[in-house]
């Protein structure tokens, strides 16, 4: 079997194991549509915390944590990230919670699974640390709303960051294609609503804008 076809079944293997839907399986563990009944239509973990408890909450997040970060981690240890074709087996998983292989319309936004992907490249520590730190400054620091364009400013930042941290290019370029493709699933919610800044310690006056 050629190193092409045996990335090519990797890519398959991240992409159907980014597709398992946890949140969705437990909703119906708990009889409760995730997506049908949600505000948002998200099949992640946020919705699970409100809908079904904070145990299942937690519990959804690891998994979908968990289903980025094996077979990135597996793959690293047994192939490694070398041959170009590689790049997409960092960014599958977070592809299959995206668009996964039966909702390919109803998919998640892959925050979650990113982290894991990101987890299953260590040693190479550097791409988890960013999207972190980056995460942290803008939910902790300098406070964005709302929710989808934090999202969507961090993964533009982190996509941006990778440039200038000296990464195997393999690695490079799977972290930006895995931006592209979280800032892609988060575009649809952007509805034109203004955006704020605020500095955590300050408060927002009328319009939004900090005292």
């Amino acid at each position: 079997m050629s190193v092409r076809t045996v990335i090519l079944l990797w890519i398959i293997a991240g992409y159907l194991c980014g597709s398992i839907s946890w949140a969705r399986i437990a909703g119906r563990l708990a009889r409760v549509d995730i997506v049908g009944d949600s505000a948002d239509g998200n099949p992640g973990g946020a919705n699970v915390f409100l809908m079904v408890g904070k145990t299942a909450g937690v519990l959804v997040v690891l998994l979908d944590i968990a289903k980025g970060a094996l077979p990135v981690w597996l793959f690293n240890r047994y192939v490694g990230f070398t041959e170009p074709l590689s790049m997409f087996v960092l960014s599958a998983p977070v592809a299959g919670h995206a668009w996964p292989v039966f909702h390919l319309k109803k998919g998640g936004k892959s925050i979650s699974a990113s982290f894991g992907c990101l987890l299953g490249l260590m040693p190479v520590w550097q791409p988890l640390v960013t999207l972190i730190a980056i995460y942290v400054f803008f939910s902790a620091i300098l406070l964005v709303n709302p929710h989808v364009i934090r999202s969507i400013y961090t993964y533009m930042l982190f996509g941006f960051c990778q440039i200038y941290l000296n990464l195997p290019p393999v690695i490079l370029a799977g972290c930006l294609f895995m931006a592209m493709i979280i800032v892609a699933r988060h575009l649809p919610s952007c509805h034109g609503e203004a955006v704020t800044f605020r500095l955590i310690g300050t408060s927002p006056d009328k319009n939004g804008r900090p005292d």
